[in-house]
C-alpha cells in the first residue's frame, strides 16, 4: 500500500520542509550597515527553526511506512503538519525581533522562498490527511460487509 497518493503527498512535504534549510525566510538591509550586507533569517540561523524542520521531515517520512496503522500515520502526519506551522511561527517571532532590535531603519525587506515552503507542506501534509481518513472509512465500511 505504499503506492497510495497520501504516500507521495507526504513525500513531497518532507521534500518542501527539507528544502527550506536552503533557502532564507527573510532577508533586510540597515541605514547602519555600512557595508550594505544583509540581515537574513534562515533555518540554519536560528536553532528551533532548524529543530521544527528537521522533526517534520522526519515525522513525514516517517509516516510514510506506517500504512498498515492508519491512525497512528493520521497523528504523526497532523503533529509533522504542527511542526511546520512552528517552523513559520519560529521564523515570524524572529523576523518581528530583528525588525524591532536597535535604532537602525530598515532601507528594504524581501520575504524569501523559505517562508512559502511551510504553508505548501501543510497543504500537501492536510491533502494527505484527507486520503488517510478516506481509506480509514473505506476499510471499516469493508469490515461491515464481513
Amino acid at each position: 500500500m505504499i503506492q497510495r497518493k497520501q504516500t507521495l503527498y507526504l513525500l513531497l512535504a518532507a521534500i518542501f520542509t527539507g528544502s527550506t534549510y536552503f533557502f532564507n525566510l527573510w532577508s533586510c538591509v540597515y541605514t547602519s550597515n555600512p557595508d550594505n550586507f544583509p540581515a537574513m533569517v534562515s533555518v540554519r540561523s536560528f536553532l528551533p527553526i532548524l529543530l521544527s524542520v528537521a522533526a517534520s521531515v522526519i515525522m513525514a517520512l516517517v509516516s510514510i511506512f506506517l500504512f498498515k496503522n492508519r491512525k497512528r500515520q493520521m497523528l504523526i502526519s497532523i503533529v509533522a503538519m504542527a511542526t511546520n506551522i512552528f517552523v513559520v511561527l519560529f521564523g515570524w517571532i524572529e523576523i518581528n525581533n530583528i525588525q524591532k532590535k536597535g535604532s537602525a531603519v530598515i532601507i528594504s525587506q524581501s520575504y524569501s522562498l523559505g517562508i512559502i515552503l511551510p504553508f505548501i507542506s501543510i497543504v500537501l501534509i492536510a491533502l494527505a490527511i484527507a486520503g488517510i481518513r478516506k481509506d480509514e472509512k473505506l476499510v471499516t465500511s469493508l469490515d461491515r460487509l464481513r
